[in-house]
C-alpha cells in the first residue's frame, strides 16, 4: 500500500511540488486515491492555479473514484477564484445527487462564487438554506452575502444582514464592516455609513484607507450622524 496521500497533503502550500508528487504517483503506475486527488486539487486551488484544480477534479470524476466533500469544496473554491459562479452552483447541486452532505466550507465557497458573479439573490438563497441543511452559518457566510448585497446595490439587505450578526453570536470583522459601510455609501446613506465607521473604530478594527476617505468626506459636509 502506497503512502503518497499524506505527503501530497503536506504540500498544500506548494502546489507545484504537490502536482509533481501526484504525477510521480501516476508514472509509478499507482492509482491515486481520494486523499491524493483531494490534496492535489486543494493545493492548486490555494496556489491560485484554479484551471488545473478543476482539471484534476474532472479527471477524478472520470476515474472510478467518487469525489468526497473535501474534493467538492476545493473544486467550488476554484470556481470562485476563476469567476465561474455557474459551475460552482452546478457542482454544489451535484453534492445532493452524489448523496453527499455539503459542509459550511462548501456553502461559503458557493456564496463567494455568487458574490463575485454579481448573483446576490442566489447568495441570499444559499444563506437562508443553512437551517434546512442543519448547518450554522459563520462570519464568512454572512460577510460574503453582505458583500454580495453591496455589489448588487442592496444596501437595506446588507444592513439587515450586518445587524443580524450579534443575534447569530458573531462579531463583525473588517470585511463585514467594510461591505456594510460601502453599501450604505453607494446607497446614498452617508449617515448610516459614518455611524458604522465610528462603530468599527470603537471595536478596535483598522478600516481600509478608502473607508477613511468616505468618513472625511462626510465630516466635510458638516453633517451630524444619526443617533
Amino acid at each position: 500500500m502506497y503512502v503518497w496521500g499524506p505527503y501530497i497533503t503536506l504540500q498544500v502550500g506548494a502546489w507545484q511540488l504537490s502536482v509533481a508528487l501526484f504525477q510521480s504517483l501516476l508514472q509509478a503506475e499507482l492509482s491515486p486515491d481520494v486523499v491524493s486527488y483531494s490534496a492535489s486539487i486543494s493545493s492548486c486551488e490555494k496556489g491560485g492555479n484554479w484551471p488545473l484544480a478543476l482539471q484534476l477534479f474532472d479527471s477524478m470524476r472520470q476515474s472510478e473514484l467518487s469525489p468526497d466533500v473535501i474534493s467538492y469544496s476545493a473544486a467550488i473554491s476554484s470556481c470562485e477564484k476563476g469567476m465561474r459562479w455557474q459551475l460552482a452552483l452546478q457542482l454544489f447541486g451535484s453534492l445532493s445527487e452524489e448523496k453527499l452532505r455539503p459542509n459550511v466550507i462548501c456553502y461559503n465557497a458557493t456564496i463567494s462564487s455568487c458574490e463575485k458573479g454579481g448573483q446576490w439573490q442566489r447568495a441570499l438563497l444559499l444563506l437562508s438554506s443553512f437551517p434546512e441543511a442543519r448547518l450554522v452559518p459563520d462570519l464568512i457566510s454572512y460577510s460574503a452575502t453582505i458583500s454580495s448585497c453591496e455589489k448588487g446595490a442592496q444596501w437595506q439587505l446588507a444592513l439587515e444582514l450586518f445587524d443580524a450578526l450579534p443575534r447569530a453570536k458573531l462579531t463583525p470583522d473588517v470585511i463585514s464592516y467594510g461591505a456594510a459601510i460601502v453599501s450604505c455609501e453607494e446607497g446614498g446613506q452617508p449617515e448610516k455609513a459614518f455611524k458604522l465607521f465610528c462603530s468599527m473604530l470603537s471595536s478596535h478594527l483598522q478600516p481600509h484607507v478608502m473607508l477613511y476617505s468616505g468618513a472625511v468626506s462626510f465630516c466635510e459636509t458638516g453633517s451630524e450622524p444619526e443617533n
